[in-house]
């Protein structure tokens, strides 16, 4: 099975600027991933539950889930 981690893709303040972690936003982060296997192979079938985004080393919950596949892949 394959697993994809993403992680400091939203806020990239600096530590040493950091106060009082904000409010909870209603920003909407879109990420693509691709997930490959040990061979480079497109991984096919992944869920919504095979996958954590993490930012700052904490869970972020994956509002929605599209699997797409490209054209020319399995």
């Amino acid at each position: 099975m394959a697993v994809a981690v993403v992680s400091g893709l939203l806020h990239t303040a600096p530590s040493a600027q950091r106060s009082a972690p904000a409010p909870a936003s209603a920003d909407l982060v879109e990420l693509d991933i691709v997930v490959l296997d040990r061979e480079e192979h497109p991984v096919a079938g992944l869920r919504q539950e095979d996958f954590q985004i993490k930012e700052d080393g904490h869970l972020v919950d994956v509002k929605t889930f599209s699997h797409v596949t490209a054209l020319g892949t399995v």
